[in-house]
């Protein structure tokens, strides 16, 4: 997997090996106080939850459909493949 500028998010693929193409133009940004994130789950799915002592804010959500339909795709590439891998050896086997 390529490695991604930390201020850009574009590939570290800049010829110098320096950074990203843009790397000359960005601003040397601390990284964000993030505090204590959580992941949390109920009935409707994975929540990303951020505490602090004051309060609890919910940040993001993945409902469990979701969840299923990646799930479901990641089986079926993966059936796909096993698929194909006998489909190669039965080809291989008429040489």
């Amino acid at each position: 997997m390529t490695e991604l500028c930390p201020s850009c998010r574009e590939p570290l693929d800049y010829p110098s090996g320096d950074g990203c193409a843009a790397m000359t133009r960005h601003e040397n940004r601390k990284p964000m106080e993030c505090g204590n994130i959580t992941l949390d789950v109920d009935e409707l799915g994975i929540w990303l939850v951020d505490e602090t002592e004051d309060e609890v804010m919910q940040m993001g959500h993945i409902s469990w459909g979701e969840v299923t339909r990646g799930v479901q795709q990641a089986l079926l590439q993966e059936r796909f493949l096993i698929v194909l891998q006998a489909m190669g050896q039965e080809f291989d086997n008429y040489d």
